[in-house]
């Protein structure tokens, strides 16, 4: 009973207008194309994780600070990408 519904539902759909889509193409836009962000991100969590702040959001700010600081001409959401990308395979 159910594939009948979900077949009349189908042609009800088709006859107004719906067509069925291919599936989308993966992402092709590099999202990190210089390798050099996550080099410096591993040297900026373990330089901060040395510091001792208390709170993660400072951490977060004073991170990401650094990180603009070294490479100005990158966006910023590149940067806090490749910040977490570091977190997240540290243990």
């Amino acid at each position: 009973m159910i594939r009948y519904l979900v077949r009349f539902g189908l042609w009800l759909a088709r006859w107004g207008g719906w067509a069925e889509m291919p599936p989308a193409p993966p992402c092709s836009r590099p999202h990190l194309p210089d390798m050099a962000y996550l080099d410096t991100a591993r040297l900026v969590y373990h330089e901060i994780e040395r510091q001792h702040f208390k709170s993660g959001e400072t951490k977060r700010h004073n991170a990401l600070r650094a990180l603009l600081n070294r490479h100005p001409e990158a966006r910023e959401r590149d940067l806090a990408l490749a910040l977490e990308l570091v977190i997240q395979e540290m243990p």
